[in-house]
């Protein structure tokens, strides 16, 4: 195989590549929303919030924990587009939603369910990227005898995926 089949076969690689990546990247899981869940567990009156001892606990370690030049207070940034509020209105405490509020039950199923969905969906990212990049490297470097069994199946290489183009290679006879 001469240098210029190599480079349409890494071609061809590529593009099959880039199909199955945006395939791939339309089933990446939708992580559930906390601001939707707490906002109905807020109206719906089933919210629980932590106790102030916690609280107070959890901003004494933030507080401790700032870097120099952070600060617990400040400007939300409001106050430069409406001139008409004071400064003192638009000081702000940002603090992570889970450290005033229990999360709520059924915001913690959605996510570990999500967290299953995406840990699977990964696996697939990383399986399709290590498949694309051995073919690649084995291409590149493999000799015409050990890539003959690709060659061989070049009109199934357009319709496989690159997972399972990928067993080509590894079954190919060695040289």
């Amino acid at each position: 195989m001469n240098q210029k089949q190599r480079e349409f076969l890494i071609e061809a690689i590529d593009k099959q590549y880039k199909k199955e990546k945006d395939a791939l990247d339309g089933t990446r899981p939708q992580a559930p929303s906390l601001n939707n869940y707490l906002t109905a567990a807020i109206l719906d009156g089933s919210f629980v919030m932590k106790s102030p001892d916690t609280v107070r606990e959890a901003i004494r370690q933030r507080v401790r924990d700032l870097g120099k030049g952070e600060t617990l207070v400040t400007d939300d940034g409001y106050s430069r587009r409406h001139r008409h509020l004071e400064d003192d209105e638009t000081d702000a405490i940002t603090v992570p939603a889970l450290l005033l509020f229990d999360e709520p039950p059924e915001y913690a199923a959605a996510r570990k369910t999500y967290e299953s969905k995406h840990q699977e969906w990964e696996k697939s990212e990383e399986r399709l990227d290590a498949a694309h990049n051995a073919m690649k490297i084995k291409i590149q470097i493999g000799s015409d005898k050990a890539l003959e069994n690709l060659v061989d199946q070049a009109d199934t290489l357009c319709s496989l995926s690159l997972t399972e183009s990928s067993h080509l290679l590894l079954t190919a006879p060695k040289a």
